[in-house]
């Protein structure tokens, strides 16, 4: 066998030195993000001319291409460029941009370098529906709307919003009909008509299997009527975050009815104060649910809930409380045989 290899791997030799070099140039495809489901939004992105000298960067396989944009710049030319081989990063040079909205491409990171963006009062600052791997970072978001949200779309798969102020909405971040893999830490939410965090992920249980999963890390919320809504299946842990002021500290709900979707996930070093309803347990498939560090007061702790639950509540698996948790408020009896 090794004469038999020798003698295979000369003939290679000569052959190629026969034949000389041969080269050809690499045919790159853009990813194509498939549309579970279209979706009407209302939504209004910034059409200005653009100037081509601004275009200094040449689009590379390996590195992503940077543009310096201000509140003239044609933000969907740059981000058109954006693709799986090559990430587009928009650098906020200017400090405020007015009537501020844009709808997002997959592959593209915002860098907002603590830039102001104010609403127009009739549309979301950024729709992200059908984006896959996007970063929204260091923004003052005003969303100046009782009806709107700072970021809002469906079928999202790799999110990050980080160290951002987001504030006077409906809602803070809302992502629907699927998301899966994100990120939201290190941000302060403040004055929202509904939902400062809301996901929800009504996809029964048919894929859970797959789903990577979220965090939601260290962020500050108040003065919301949701701080904290999970819908349908959701896997992921929710950890160091400083609820304050509001009508329900956090919800877990089934998706796309009451009665589906698998839970799985651990809430550690939170407090939730000064609201009516701690937590509304509601999900109707537990399959693991843990507290640690978890601190939680009503505003009357003799007649509202810490935790409360409905009908459709039900554990599967397990629920674990640590011995470091203070629930103080009433708790529902069923969720304490649960324990």
């Amino acid at each position: 066998m090794k004469q038999k290899y020798f003698v295979f791997v000369g003939m290679l030799v000569l052959a190629i030195f026969a034949l000389g070099s041969v080269s050809a140039a690499e045919n790159v495809t853009t990813d194509i993000d498939i549309q579970t489901e279209d979706i009407a939004l209302d939504d209004v992105s910034v059409e200005e001319a653009v100037d081509q000298e601004e275009i200094t960067e040449e689009v590379t396989t390996n590195s992503p291409t940077i543009y310096n944009v201000n509140h003239t710049s044609n933000f969907t030319y740059y981000m058109s460029t954006a693709n799986s081989s090559n990430k587009v990063i928009l650098n906020f040079t200017d400090d405020t941009y007015d009537d501020f909205s844009l709808t997002l491409n997959s592959y593209v990171e915002l860098w907002g370098n603590g830039v102001t963006l104010n609403g127009d009062g009739t549309h979301d600052l950024f729709t992200v529906t059908n984006c896959r791997n996007i970063v929204i970072t260091g923004f003052v978001m005003n969303i100046s709307s009782t009806t709107h949200a700072a970021i809002y779309g469906s079928n999202v798969t790799g999110i990050v919003v980080s160290n951002n102020t987001i504030e006077n909405g409906r809602d803070g971040i809302s992502l629907f009909k699927y998301c899966d893999d994100v990120t939201i830490e290190n941000n302060n939410f403040d004055n929202f008509t509904r939902d400062a965090i809301s996901l929800a992920n009504p996809q029964g249980t048919a894929n859970w299997d797959n789903l990577v999963g979220a965090v939601i890390n260290n962020n500050n919320i108040s003065n919301a009527v949701y701080g904290i809504f999970i819908g349908g299946s959701f896997k992921g842990t929710i950890s160091n975050n400083n609820i304050i002021n509001g009508t329900y500290g956090m919800e877990f709900a089934g998706k796309p009815a009451a009665y589906q979707g698998n839970l799985c996930v651990a809430i550690v070093n939170t407090t939730i104060t000064n609201y009516t309803t701690g937590i509304n347990m509601f999900h109707p498939n537990i399959i693991c649910l843990s507290f640690d560090n978890v601190n939680i007061t009503v505003n009357n702790i003799s007649t509202e809930y810490a935790i409360d639950i409905n009908s459709y509540f039900h554990v599967s698996g397990s629920i674990v409380v640590e011995s470091n948790c203070h629930f103080n408020g009433l708790i529902s009896d069923d969720f304490e045989d649960e324990l």
